[in-house]
C-alpha cells in the first residue's frame, strides 16, 4: 500500500515538473523571449497544468469509492452554499 501511494503521487507530479523544467530550460538558452515567455506562462499554468494534472487523477483513481457517497454529498452542497 505505501508504495502504491508513492507511485500514483510521482505519477501525478513527475509530468508536472517536467513541464516546469522544460520551461526553464528554454528560458535559460535563450529559445523564449519576455513578451512569449509572458503569454505561455499565462497559458500553461492557467489552462495546461491543471488540465494536467486532473487527467492524471482522474485516469488513476478508482471512482467506485465515491458512488455510496455521492447522495449525502450532493445533498448537502446547497444547504451550505446558503449558509456560508
Amino acid at each position: 500500500m505505501f508504495w502504491e501511494t508513492w507511485s500514483f503521487a510521482f505519477g501525478v507530479t513527475v509530468p508536472n515538473l517536467l513541464i516546469l523544467i522544460l520551461g526553464m530550460w528554454l528560458r535559460r538558452t535563450g529559445l523564449m523571449d519576455d513578451s512569449f515567455n509572458e503569454k505561455a506562462s499565462r497559458l500553461v499554468f492557467n489552462i495546461a497544468l491543471p488540465c494536467l494534472l486532473f487527467f492524471s487523477v482522474a485516469q488513476g483513481h478508482d471512482t467506485s469509492v465515491l458512488t455510496c457517497r455521492w447522495p449525502p454529498m450532493a445533498q448537502s452542497a446547497p444547504s451550505f452554499h446558503f449558509c456560508c
